[in-house]
């Protein structure tokens, strides 16, 4: 099966060296223009020149590259099966001219920086493998170098190691797993479309972009994206214990879709999109809303926000879902902190805290288009309260000195209320919560025929003075008196 060439002149052009166990050139003469290389059986290639072939045919055996400077292959390189190997060492070049299709089974192992010429690369099924077991080292792709996924494949980073590839943007329709543990640094997107799926272990993407609905990403291991673009539904699962950091930007039209229990630790900027959590998990980055966003928790689990505020802005925040949306204790929560900001509750669940900082323009402040609940709600400026009729806001609400909180829809106010402020009603309503006068303190119902009906329980003045003012009538059931329990306890109807 072998053979070797010592001396004279060995002309094989235009023809397919079948060759097997070894074939060395040792002196002479070889002409190999437009042959073929086909291997018999595993093979040991040496040579004192450098060799080029048209194809090369491994028929499922291994080439192993010895004492060679270099080997070019003008063809593309198929590989589709375990045994197909190529093993070269740092002093021998290999260069597929052609490119390299890996097909199912089909696996290329890239060990050595410096010596792999490569054109475009087709992953079909096979394994592509960056880096050898011990040590980190840089790998380039250049833009001369495009990869195209046409099957479920793998790139597997070995022990850290680097891979820069500026090479065209890659479409993800099928599954691409990012195995082991390294980096990809990708000048141009990884492109997640219709029916694509990007699978990392403990690897870090520079950038990923969505053109459809697709598959998303699956994180099994502690994993960063550093510029993560949604323009469409995109799952995102997380394992339990791991976490997902960099940077995702949700446009509109975008959905976060997060699933599994892990850590989202991505700052995340929302501008028209949506986070949908279908599993209890924390956000722990930074959430900035730079335009109407919203985010939807299911019932029975809770969305964390480590962070502690999600400031509005001059945009809407729309929360849906029967789950809750959670902060750390004492954390500002939602904070609506510009006039045009405004909070819509069009879900059943619960928000855990909210502020207002700034006051609110006409339209704007909190909505509550289904019976839901904040627990704990600080009006530190004048806004707007507006509660459709037929639901019912819940919680704990608290109206600071000097501020006015408005109630200009028909629904109920439910929430325990601690009023330092003014309640003004400018509807027929009810306050069923209870109200507790925790400094001097104002209702006002400025227009005549409005009712504010009151079921609370006992309204305590207390050390204080409660004014009920305006052409309008508080109506108090029969159990729900105004009590003046403290010797100054003042009720003034002058207004």
């Amino acid at each position: 099966e072998g053979g070797a060439v010592n001396g004279g002149t060995l002309n094989l052009q235009n023809s397919t060296l079948a060759v097997g166990s070894s074939f060395s050139k040792t002196g002479g003469s070889l002409t190999l223009s437009g042959t073929d290389l086909e291997l018999l059986s595993d093979l040991s290639l040496s040579s004192d020149a450098a060799v080029t072939v048209d194809e090369l045919r491994l028929e499922d055996k291994t080439l192993n590259l010895q004492s060679i400077s270099s080997l070019t292959v003008a063809d593309l390189l198929m590989l589709d099966n375990a045994n197909e190997q190529i093993t070269w060492d740092n002093n021998t070049s290999l260069a597929l001219n052609g490119g390299l299709k890996l097909d199912t089974n089909g696996e290329l192992t890239w060990k050595n920086p410096g010596n792999l010429a490569i054109g475009n690369i087709t992953l079909n099924g096979g394994v592509l493998k960056i880096g050898k077991t011990t040590g980190s080292q840089t790998f380039v792709l250049d833009n001369s170098t495009n990869l195209t996924l046409q099957k479920n494949s793998e790139i597997f980073f070995n022990s850290g190691s680097i891979l820069n590839y500026s090479g065209a943007e890659v479409s993800l329709g099928k599954i691409l797993t990012l195995g082991g543990s390294g980096q990809l640094q990708n000048t141009n997107d990884l492109n997640l479309g219709a029916g694509g799926k990007l699978k990392l272990s403990e690897i870090s993407v520079a950038n990923v972009i969505t053109s459809a609905n697709s598959l998303g990403l699956k994180i099994d291991n502690d994993t960063t994206i550093t510029s993560l673009s949604v323009s469409n539904l995109t799952p995102v699962s997380i394992t339990d214990g791991k976490s997902l950091s960099g940077g995702i930007t949700v446009n509109t039209g975008g959905t976060v879709q997060i699933a599994d229990n892990g850590t989202l630790a991505s700052n995340i900027s929302i501008s028209g999109g949506k986070l949908d959590a279908d599993e209890s998990l924390t956000i722990s980055g930074t959430v900035t809303q730079a335009g109407n966003a919203t985010i939807d928790v299911a019932s029975g689990k809770t969305l964390t926000f480590d962070n502690g505020t999600i400031s509005t802005g001059n945009y809407q925040l729309t929360l849906k879902g029967a789950g809750t949306v959670a902060f750390p204790a004492n954390a500002s929560g939602i904070v609506l902190n510009h006039a045009d900001g405004l909070l819509k509750l069009n879900g059943t669940g619960t928000v855990q805290a909210a502020r207002v900082t700034a006051a609110s323009n006409t339209g704007k402040g909190v909505q509550v288009v289904k019976s839901s609940t904040i627990s704990d709600l600080k009006v530190l400026a004048h806004t707007k309260l507006n509660i459709a009729s037929g639901t019912t806001l819940s919680g704990s609400t608290k109206v600071a000195a000097n501020k006015t909180l408005s109630l200009i829809g028909t629904g109920t106010l439910g929430s325990a209320l601690n009023l330092e402020g003014t309640l003004e009603s400018g509807a027929n309503l009810t306050v069923s919560g209870q109200i507790s006068v925790a400094d001097n303190a104002t209702v006002s119902i400025p227009a005549a025929g409005t009712i504010l009906s009151y079921s609370g329980g006992n309204l305590s003045v207390g050390a204080h003075t409660l004014a009920i003012g305006g052409a309008g009538t508080f109506s108090n059931a029969s159990g729900s008196p105004l009590v003046l329990n403290l010797q100054n306890s003042i009720l003034d109807l002058t207004g």
